[in-house]
């Protein structure tokens, strides 16, 4: 068949904690599965809310909260763009073992957006336009 219906779903994109007064909102992606993170589909989608939240509803900055022991996922937050701007410690509480989880706070405001060209390299490759530049 068509493409879309070949597509298969693998994971969540989602802004929470949307704040409309203060113009912003945290970012959560989640793919579960060890061989879809593989794909470009966490930068993918990553870099369509990035469109969404600066471009679409004119948000001022979007964080996300990245488990301390997730370096891979840490690195991947601050190589896209996003500035680690704390440590929160035993934020969450991991359901199986039950044992407390420190927290990266990351952040990206519409300024640092604008200015990224990782963001912008990455958006003109794998959306076939640059997400950076001011849309009117």
């Amino acid at each position: 068949g068509s493409l879309i219906s070949s597509l298969k779903p693998i994971g969540l994109a989602s802004l929470v904690d949307i704040q409309i007064a203060h113009r912003r909102a945290e970012l959560l992606i989640g793919i579960p599965n060890q061989d879809d993170r593989k794909q470009a589909a966490a930068v993918i989608g990553t870099l369509l809310i990035l469109d969404f939240a600066f471009n679409q509803i004119g948000f001022h900055k979007l964080t996300t909260m990245v488990i301390a022991n997730n370096q891979h996922s840490q690195k991947s937050t601050t190589s896209i763009g996003f500035l680690q701007e704390g440590l929160r410690q035993q934020h969450l509480r991991d359901p199986k073992s039950r044992q407390w989880l420190d927290c990266y706070e990351n952040g990206l405001t519409e300024d640092a957006f604008r200015g990224s060209a990782v963001i912008a390299r990455l958006s003109g490759r794998l959306l076939g336009r640059n997400i950076t530049s001011k849309r009117f």
